[in-house]
């Protein structure tokens, strides 16, 4: 959470080499261009191989009140069905430390 401008905000941060790998695949597919990268060899090397996924690194009460909200204005199935957070939470695919929860 930003106090300042008071929104939750994501840190900045490295990309991973796949999306780097992934943005330099984009480059030139649809018309002419290049991919400049702006970081050094040593730099790429030393890249986590993938992202922590968004669940991980975000507030999970962000998440939690993301997730509450689509399920109302989208009609999914979770607002028939309601769970806790935390059930919520642990069912997810890549779920957040059980200690966050």
């Amino acid at each position: 959470f930003d106090a300042f401008i008071g929104v939750g905000t994501l840190q900045t941060q490295w990309i991973s080499k796949a999306s780097a790998k992934q943005r330099a695949g984009r480059a030139g597919r649809c018309q002419p261009g290049a991919c400049l990268r702006l970081y050094s060899r040593a730099r790429f090397g030393s890249m986590l191989a993938f992202q922590e996924p968004e669940i991980r690194r975000a507030p999970l009460e962000e998440v939690v009140l993301l997730c509450r909200r689509m399920e109302e204005t989208r009609g999914s199935h979770f607002a028939r069905a309601p769970r806790s957070s935390r059930d919520f939470l642990t069912n997810a695919i890549s779920p957040p430390p059980a200690m966050a929860i």
